[in-house]
C-alpha cells in the first residue's frame, strides 16, 4: 500500500501546471496547511472556469476526478497532522503535570 506522501506526490501532476511547483515544495517542507490551501484554491479556480462562458484551455484539459483524489489524500493527511500534533500536544501536557507531581519538594517548614 502506497503512503500518503506518495500518493499525494503522484497526484500533484493534476494540479494546474503553474501550481505543481509549489504544491512539491509544500509538500517537501510538510506544509500541510499550504498545501491544503493550494489544492483547495486550484479547485475552486477550475470549476469557475468550467462554467464560465470562455474558459481557458490551461483548465479545460485537466483531470477534475484526479484533482478531486488529491484534494481526499491532501484532506487526509492534513486531519491526520492534526490529531497527531494534538495527540503530542496533549501528552506533552500530561507528563509535564506527572513531572511536577513527580519533583521533590524543597521546602522544609
Amino acid at each position: 500500500m502506497k503512503s500518503p506522501i506518495k500518493k499525494i506526490t503522484e497526484l500533484l501532476s493534476e494540479l494546474p501546471e503553474k501550481d505543481i511547483s509549489l504544491g512539491k515544495t509544500f509538500l517537501r517542507i510538510r506544509d500541510v496547511d499550504s498545501l491544503k490551501e493550494l489544492v483547495d484554491s486550484a479547485l475552486i479556480r477550475v470549476s469557475k472556469n468550467l462554467i464560465s462562458a470562455t474558459p481557458k484551455q490551461e483548465y479545460l484539459i485537466l483531470n477534475m476526478e484526479s484533482l478531486h483524489a488529491l484534494k481526499v489524500e491532501v484532506d487526509n493527511y492534513f486531519l491526520q497532522n492534526q490529531i497527531d500534533n494534538s495527540y503530542d500536544s496533549f501528552y506533552e501536557d500530561e507528563l509535564e503535570e506527572l513531572e511536577e507531581l513527580e519533583e521533590p519538594n524543597n521546602n522544609t517548614d
